[in-house]
């Protein structure tokens, strides 16, 4: 009996190192493929990946490696497939359902991308960047009545999730609720930021809540909140040109005006609406000539929104007809 026990104990410990040496082998090779692509050699290191989960096929993490290589290379359905056999050995492992999200936005499959992302949810409920995940996924496909529903979630679950009550926010702006935007908005500044990523939403608030008052005619307080925007970051090109646009509109601050407007363009040339700003200060200091020579600018970068175009064109026939026909 005795015997019988240290045979099996010997043949068990053969089989741990032996799978310890597999997967020690396995990551040497993960280890070289990833060297190889860092060099430039794509190929090779390919073949590498495939030798690392040939040598260890149920370890998920080299499979994710695989379907990520693959991904890199467009290789689509090659990619969803180690990264679904990856989930089947690992259901928790939470990076995967946002790769089999990606690669079936690739495949222009974006209801079972979404549905990649609700599943995730569904397994895991305390991961947050699921919820994020699916949240910019649902945006995207203009499904704004499940984000709303999924962020309102999130807030409530878990109320000091500063991007949830960020993109709340923007999410209200586009449902024409700007009080509710506000309210958003104002979260986010009470809440404290924990990172730079955070910080960054943090300061692109203040430019949103600009936004807010804007659209509400109060422009001594979107004046207030992009001034804000700009002293936490000042290549935040959007509110250079918004608050130019609010000097431009009311005929005030001119000079300064253009100043901002140029800031914005030196940071995002050719935009058309950055443009419409300059042309529009220039127009409000009595110089047609710019004016129509900067809106010009603008029609030719012809945008895609409609509404733009036909905004465009009307100013281009108020600065001739202001400027006494002259082109």
């Amino acid at each position: 009996m005795d015997n019988t026990r240290t045979i099996l104990f010997c043949l068990l410990a053969s089989v741990s190192l032996l799978s310890g040496c597999a997967e020690y082998r396995a990551y040497r090779h993960l280890d070289r493929a990833v060297a190889l692509e860092a060099n430039g050699d794509r190929e090779t290191a390919l073949a590498i990946f495939q030798t690392a989960v040939d040598i260890c096929p149920e370890d998920a993490v080299l499979r994710r490696w695989l379907g990520r290589a693959y991904l890199r290379r467009s290789q689509y359905d090659a990619a969803r497939v180690e990264f679904e056999t990856a989930l089947g050995l690992a259901p928790d492992y939470m990076r995967l359902y946002r790769d089999l999200a990606i690669v079936n936005e690739a495949l222009e499959r974006p209801e079972v991308a979404i549905a990649w992302l609700e599943k995730a949810v569904s397994q895991v409920p305390a991961h947050r960047e699921s919820y994020r995940d699916l949240v910019s996924l649902y945006l995207s496909h203009d499904r704004l009545s499940e984000a709303q529903t999924l962020l309102e979630t999130v807030v409530e679950q878990w109320p000091k999730t500063l991007w949830a009550h960020f993109q709340l926010g923007g999410l209200y702006m586009v449902l024409k609720w700007p009080e509710r935007a506000e309210e958003a908005y104002v979260q986010v500044l009470n809440i404290e930021p924990k990172n730079d990523d955070e910080s960054a939403i943090h300061a692109r608030t203040h430019g949103e809540l600009g936004n807010v008052y804007y659209e509400r005619k109060n422009y001594e307080r979107a004046e207030e909140f992009y001034k804000k925007a700009l002293m936490l970051n000042p290549l935040d090109d959007s509110s250079l040109n918004n608050l130019a646009w609010i000097y431009a509109i009311q005929g005030i601050h001119l000079r300064e005006g253009i100043r901002l407007s140029q800031r914005s363009l030196r940071l995002r040339p050719h935009t058309p609406s950055y443009l419409d700003t300059l042309a529009e200060l220039y127009y409000q200091m009595g110089n047609t000539e710019r004016a129509i020579f900067f809106i010009r600018q603008a029609i030719a970068l012809n945008p895609d929104n409609p509404e733009v175009r036909a905004h465009l064109h009307r100013q281009l026939a108020k600065f001739i007809s202001g400027g006494r026909g002259k082109v």
